[in-house]
């Protein structure tokens, strides 16, 4: 204990023993924790080191001349810190520990970092203000990442407007002082930075074009035609903005080409995967000619050619059974395996038979035929059925008695269902009295063997599937829904002949078309009935789908570069038969001399348009190759680096204009006071 101490004690022992405090005097002034006085005056703060008031001004008196490079310094990491480096600084100090609170050692650190950032803009402003700019600099790095809008413009106008205001509130609360105040700015600063985070995109994107329109394309246009090489920021920003229009990346088309790959269609390509927007591509380039256009037409061309083998691969792979050509073969295999199985089955009916009861087949026959000695025989019996059905009455008849024995039955019902397959071949059909009588034999027969009764029922069956081939091959004339429900009223085993059947037909019409002009996959699919119904038959549905649908995007490039006008070839083929140049120059120059003007400007506006947005035939051709790539990411490996790096600057360019411009927003409206 000090004196002082010693004496505030003796004093304060003193006036307990007299009960009260000596009249007319006060007790004097309070200590304070740190050993001072009283409330500090405003401005001044407790010196937990010394114990002394001091102020900002008097911090700064004692402090050495700062440099220009510790300016730099000092404004980089305010900077970096969104303007929390001082409170950043007082933390550091109040967890040193030391003489005093918490609370005492922050206060001391965070008004000295203060002063010497006062000290350092005083003395080298220019330094400082520099090192904030690099200082945000850092930090729109390490938020940039977060501002790419993956699809479009848009996009990432609102990701910057959250980042921004995110910035804003951070760099707003910083600079402020009290909760009130830090609120205040903060939302004030988060204001200004939410609207240059949604007008810096926009910003970036409008300057970027205005300058490669009025500048960079045609420099760069008119210098590639002449050297003859490509322009590989044009090939970059045309196949990005093609991606992007189409809503994918080069990894999501690429495992798309793979999948066709896979699936026997190696013809598809980048083009293809990246729908309409890669189809205005390939129309411009088509249209404007060159190597491109001629490289370009001649591979859609020759894989147009080939569509019609390919879809007909595809019908065979999903409506025919494997190891098996045609529904005629298929047809020939289940008549074969129906006959050997007859063979041994109708053997084993024979050797347990009993005798067969023909009188009411023979019964069936005399009310057909009506043969009543009273009423006389029907116009019927005089027609070609009925003496067929006169002969087979006498077939069953022998002198007078019926036959018993099941073979010899047997081989007359046999007879009988020759005779029926040839009507049904030839287009008659078998008559409702002959098939009537054949159902009577049949269940005379069923009655004398129980063994022939396994035997039809296996004959049927396989009769039900060799007819199948028949009916799926009418499915193709009927209305889908018809035949849908008809295809599932088949037993199971009969549904592969219905689907040989169908698959025969549409090979026919596929083989049909054999040179005709347009898309063999959509005239075979025909409606969304049409689709339904293959679909239903085809035996993996979804990979059928898959590949129709990719034939019909090929066609859809054939269609757009070669199909709508053939106004570029034409020109050219002119050109050839007369034995001139395509320089457009020397066909102005004729056109000019021909007094043809309106002529000779428009072609030179149109051999000048490439050129001025910088579509050099070079760079057409080099666009025309990466749509046609077997593997989009590794053809586009340097294109994907280029657009990387231009994005990471842009990105950081951007952020940089939310950091700063929001900051400068912020403090005019609302400035700093410390």
């Amino acid at each position: 204990m000090n004196e002082s101490e010693m004496l505030d004690a003796l004093i304060a022992d003193l006036m307990a023993k007299q009960g009260q405090s000596q009249p007319g005097r006060s007790q004097g002034p309070q200590r304070n924790s740190d050993g001072t006085y009283g409330t500090p005056p405003e401005g001044m703060i407790a010196n937990p080191y010394t114990g002394q008031m001091t102020d900002r001004n008097m911090l700064k008196s004692n402090m050495n001349d700062t440099t220009r490079g510790g300016a730099f310094a000092r404004g980089g990491r305010q900077g970096v810190y969104f303007n929390y480096a001082d409170e950043a600084q007082g933390a550091i100090d109040g967890m040193r520990g030391g003489p005093g609170t918490f609370q005492e050692r922050y206060e001391f650190g965070r008004e000295r970092a203060r002063a010497g950032d006062e000290l350092a803009q005083e003395q080298h402003g220019g330094s400082y203000t520099a090192g904030q700019i690099g200082g945000g600099v850092v930090a729109a790095g390490a938020t940039a990442p977060l501002a790419y809008g993956a699809t479009t413009l848009g996009s990432a106008a609102k990701i910057g407007a959250g980042l921004g205001a995110v910035e804003g509130f951070a760099h707003g609360t910083g600079r402020g002082e009290g909760a009130s105040d830090r609120i205040s700015k903060g939302i004030t600063d988060a204001t200004v930075g939410a609207g240059v985070g949604i007008a810096a995109p926009y910003a970036m994107e409008g300057g970027r074009q205005v300058f490669n329109t009025l500048v960079r394309n045609p420099v760069s246009g008119v210098a590639r035609t002449v050297t003859g090489t490509p322009s590989q920021r044009r090939v970059a920003e045309v196949i990005d903005d093609t991606f992007r229009r189409a809503g994918k990346t080069p990894q999501q088309v690429q495992s798309e080409v793979f999948s066709a790959q896979r699936a026997g269609q190696p013809e598809f390509r980048s083009m293809d995967a990246l729908g309409m927007p890669a189809q205005d591509r390939v129309r411009g380039i088509a249209r404007a000619g060159g190597e491109g256009a001629d490289e370009l037409r001649d591979f859609l061309a020759e894989r147009q050619i080939s569509q019609r083998d390919r879809v007909a691969g595809f019908v065979d792979d999903a409506l025919m059974p494997p190891n098996r050509a045609t529904a005629r073969q298929l047809q020939g295999d289940l008549f074969d395996a129906r006959k050997a199985e007859a063979d041994v089955l109708y053997e084993q009916a024979r050797n347990i038979s009993g005798p067969v009861n023909l009188t009411p087949t023979i019964s069936t026959v005399d009310d057909l035929l009506n043969r009543n000695p009273l009423l006389g025989e029907t116009a019927l019996a005089r027609s070609d059925i009925g003496k067929k059905l006169l002969n087979l009455r006498a077939q069953l008849q022998n002198g007078g008695e019926q036959l018993i024995d099941f073979q010899r039955v047997l081989d007359v019902k046999s007879d009988m269902f020759r005779q029926m397959e040839v009507m049904k071949r030839s287009g008659v059909g078998v008559p409702r009295e002959f098939s009537a009588v054949y159902a009577q034999l049949d269940q005379a027969l069923e009655g004398a063997s129980d063994g022939y009764r396994v035997a039809n029922d296996s004959f049927r069956q396989a009769s039900a599937r060799i007819d199948a081939v028949d009916a799926g091959r009418t499915f193709a004339g009927q209305r889908p829904e018809d035949a849908i429900d008809q295809f599932r009223a088949l037993p199971a085993d009969a549904q592969d002949g219905a689907r040989a059947g169908y698959g025969d037909t549409i090979l026919r019409t596929i083989q049909n078309r054999d040179g005709e002009a347009g898309n063999i996959a959509k005239k075979v699919t025909g409606s969304i009935k049409n689709r339904e119904l293959m679909g239903e038959l085809a035996s993996n549905p979804n990979l059928l789908r898959s590949r129709i649908n990719r034939e019909n995007q090929m066609f859809s490039n054939f269609d757009a570069a070669l199909g709508n006008s053939s106004t570029a070839q034409n020109t050219q083929a002119i050109a050839d038969m007369a034995g001139e140049t395509s320089v457009p120059a020397l066909e102005v120059g004729r056109e000019l001399l021909n007094f043809q003007a309106g002529n000779a400007l428009a072609r030179a506006a149109q051999s000048i348009a490439p050129m001025m947005t910088g579509q050099s035939p070079a760079t057409r051709q080099e666009i025309a190759r990466l749509l046609m790539a077997k593997d989009p990411v590794a053809a586009m490996a340097p294109i994907l680096a280029r657009k990387n790096t231009t994005d990471a600057t842009r990105r950081i360019v951007e952020a940089m204009m939310r950091i700063t411009s929001g900051r400068e927003g912020g403090e005019a409206i609302a400035p700093t006071t410390r």
